[in-house]
Parts: structure tokens; C-alpha cells; sequence
């Protein structure tokens, strides 16, 4: 059996992979084969040497300036809006972009030199690939460490990295390279090929680049439910985010943290299995509502949220709060715990409990009213026993995520002592 990771490309994203990494560690996990594109195979390289402290000292440390020549020491937070709004910073980068026919990344190449260690990279026990396109065929070229002169190591990797036309094409050994990112940003075959029969897979995406992929036996296939921002945004702020989230995505796949955008500490099991069986109820009536037993459209929504990917019963109650959490603006970066949750609703829900609405609301009504005090009328309904299986089938069919938080935002008040 041999255990692969793959670090997917994504240029400052990489701070996710190395927060990834940290949880990643701790959970005292050995692999034999490494594989990377572009950004995640600078991260690779250096996970494949052993060097786990150079990945945290690189996006702790890591501004435009180690990447892109002509950027102001005094520039510390770089992304496109900075470059845009400012005319001698665009002027000046433009220059040598037009020159090098990309941006002049002599910084970028000096960093790569200064974390790569070709001695322990060659010595590791741990086996390494890269990706690469040769230009202008746009051929993949996958290759393993064994494979490349030891004094061409750091061309391979500027070369899995150059994202032409923002990076320059990168030549050497009479070839012209770009950015493996061309053809397999996530490489998975290529981890495949070198042996690996279990797998751990950093996709930078919102949603899994291999699809197909995504929900197989021996295959970790972690996705971000978070925007990672762009790819050029060095920013400190950003770069510390996603490190974050990369931690506490790690955390939830291992499962000692619960959550898809939002984290949670701990979650009654009880709660998630009567939501579970909420849900399927809440499912029949709409059916019925639609009159086509054939299809499921609460169940799609799910579905969709998911990916595709096949649902566990964790998943229904966890996306719903992801949900709830987009109307109230959770924070991304905290672990909350169940109390906390219990708390925040209670603070923005319990009135809805003693107000006196009307059973059905006029369509009109209805529509005008903000997400949250929606909610507070499903809620109300819900706890007056006002609800019946023809006005659940109305307000669901036309409101079912707000449906189907008020369902859940209902029994947590309800059971409350569960915590």
C-alpha cells in the first residue's frame, strides 16, 4: 500500500495547502508519493523533502514582492486592485511585462532556489511529480524527481508554475514550458501512475476539478466550501485566511472538526439524525405538492450543494447551517461551538416564536420580506401548529432553503437541553 498526497495549483492559494498541511501533520500520517502543479508543486517539492517547517515559513513570510520584480517594498498587501490603481506601480510592471513577454519573476525564481534542497529531495524516501505543458504543442509533460537532472530541479518547478501570460514562458533544455495548470491543475493520474493506492487530494476549487474523482473508495477528495480569493491576491490578510481555512478544512476531513463552510467544534448526533428524517419528510410533501413522485427537488438541492458527491446524514444539517450562516455572516475562520450556536439563534430567532403571524401570507408578502424575518414567519408557523401538510407544501416548494433553515433553527430551540 502506498499512501500519495496531491497539492492542486492555485499561486497564492498555496497558503491554504500549507494550513492544510499543519492539520495535516498532526495527524502523524506518512506518505511515499508526492505530486503537484504549479504553486502546489513548489508546496510538494517541499513536503516531499521533509521540509514541513519551510512550507510554514514560506506563506508566513511570502509577498508580491518575492514573486514579481518592480514591486514597492512598501507594497505590502499586493493584488490587481493595488496594480490597477496605481499608475507608477502599473507603469513600471507593465515595462518589464512587455519586455519579458509576462511579468519579471527573477524574485520568484530566487525563492524557489532558496527552499529547494535537491540533496534531500533526492535522499526523501518520499517520491515526487510534477506537471508541466510544453508550448505551443500544449503536450503535458509529468514528471517524477528521478527523472530530472539534479541541477534543472528548480526549472522543472518555475516551469510547472509559469501561468502564461501573467508569468513569462519558461525555456530551457531547447524546450518552452507553462504552467501544468494547462492541462491537469490537480494531479491525480499522475500520483496514480507513480504508484499510489490511497490517495489525499488539496483541490483549491469551490467544487472538485476532477469530478469524477470526488467520491471514490481510497480517495480523500478535499474541496474548499470557501472562496480562496484570486490567485495573484498577495495580500497578508488574505494569505493568513487561507491558511486558516485550509487548517480547519483538514480538521473537519479528518473529522474532528464538523462543517463544509462553517466549522463547528461539536454538533449534537442526535439533532443531525432528527434533522435527517426532517428532511425526508420535508422531501415527500414537496413531492406531493409537485405532484411527481419521479423526481426530488429538496433532495437536489442538497445534492447540488454537495457536488454530486453522495450525502451523509451530517451533510443535510451541516449544509443548512451553511446556509443559516450566509444570512446571519458567520465568520469562516472560527470553530463555534454548539452553545454558541444555540446562543446566536436564540438571539435572532426566539422572538419569531411569540409574534402572531397570519397562516398564509399574501405570495407578495411573502417575497418582500428579508431572509431573516422569513425564516422568523417559517419558524412561527411551524411553532404555532398553525402548520398544516398543505401550507408546508406551498411555503416549501416556494421557499425551501429558508424552509428547511427554519426546520432546523425550530428544533434546536426545541431541544434545546440536548446540548
Amino acid at each position: 500500500m502506498k499512501r500519495g498526497l496531491v497539492f492542486a495549483g492555485g499561486g497564492s492559494k498555496g497558503s491554504y495547502e500549507a494550513g492544510f498541511v499543519k492539520a495535516l501533520r498532526e495527524q502523524n500520517l506518512t506518505f511515499d508519493i508526492v505530486t503537484g502543479t504549479s504553486v502546489g508543486a513548489l508546496n510538494g517539492c517541499l513536503f516531499a523533502q521533509e521540509d514541513y517547517e519551510k512550507i510554514e515559513q514560506l506563506w508566513m513570510t511570502v509577498s508580491a514582492s518575492d514573486i514579481f520584480a518592480d514591486i514597492p517594498p512598501s507594497v505590502k498587501n499586493f493584488n490587481y486592485e493595488i496594480l490597477v490603481n496605481d499608475t507608477n506601480l502599473v507603469v513600471d510592471f507593465f515595462k518589464n511585462y512587455l519586455k519579458e513577454k509576462g511579468a519579471d519573476i527573477a524574485p520568484f525564481r530566487k525563492l524557489v532556489k532558496s527552499y529547494l534542497d535537491v540533496d534531500k529531495l533526492m535522499a526523501s524516501p518520499i517520491d515526487f511529480g510534477l506537471c508541466t505543458v510544453r508550448y505551443p504543442s500544449l503536450k503535458p509533460l509529468f514528471i517524477t524527481k528521478e527523472q530530472m537532472p539534479k541541477n534543472q530541479v528548480s526549472d522543472y518547478l518555475i516551469a510547472s508554475a509559469s501561468c502564461f501570460p501573467v508569468f513569462p514562458i519558461c525555456h530551457f533544455n531547447g524546450e518552452s514550458f507553462i504552467d501544468g495548470g494547462y492541462y491537469d491543475n490537480v494531479p491525480v493520474d499522475l500520483a496514480l501512475e507513480m504508484g499510489a493506492t490511497e490517495l489525499i487530494i488539496i483541490d483549491l476549487n469551490t467544487k472538485p476539478t476532477h469530478r469524477y474523482y470526488a467520491d471514490r473508495p481510497k480517495m480523500i477528495y478535499s474541496i474548499s466550501y470557501s472562496d480562496l480569493g484570486t490567485f495573484m491576491d498577495f495580500s497578508r490578510q488574505r494569505l493568513n485566511r487561507n491558511y486558516i481555512l485550509g487548517y480547519l478544512t483538514a480538521k473537519k476531513v479528518f473529522e474532528e472538526y464538523l462543517g463544509k463552510k462553517y466549522t463547528f467544534e461539536t454538533i449534537p448526533v442526535q439533532l443531525m439524525n432528527n434533522f435527517y428524517y426532517i428532511e425526508l419528510d420535508c422531501e415527500r410533501m414537496m413531492r406531493r405538492a409537485l405532484g411527481n413522485n419521479q423526481t426530488s427537488p429538496l433532495y437536489e438541492r442538497y445534492l447540488e450543494a454537495n457536488h454530486g458527491i453522495s450525502l451523509k446524514i451530517t451533510d443535510y444539517y451541516c449544509f443548512t447551517l451553511d446556509w443559516l450562516g450566509d444570512i446571519l455572516l458567520w465568520d469562516e475562520t472560527h470553530v463555534y461551538q454548539f452553545e454558541e450556536v444555540v446562543s446566536i439563534i436564540e438571539q435572532n430567532f426566539t422572538l419569531a416564536l411569540s409574534k402572531n403571524y397570519s397562516l398564509l401570507l399574501e405570495l407578495k408578502e411573502l417575497k418582500n420580506l428579508s431572509k431573516k424575518n422569513l425564516i422568523n414567519y417559517l419558524i412561527n408557523v411551524s411553532h404555532t401548529k398553525k402548520q398544516n401538510e398543505l401550507s408546508t407544501q406551498y411555503l416549501l416548494t416556494l421557499f425551501p432553503k429558508e424552509f428547511m433553515i427554519a426546520q432546523l433553527v425550530y428544533t434546536i430551540l426545541k431541544t434545546k437541553p440536548l446540548q
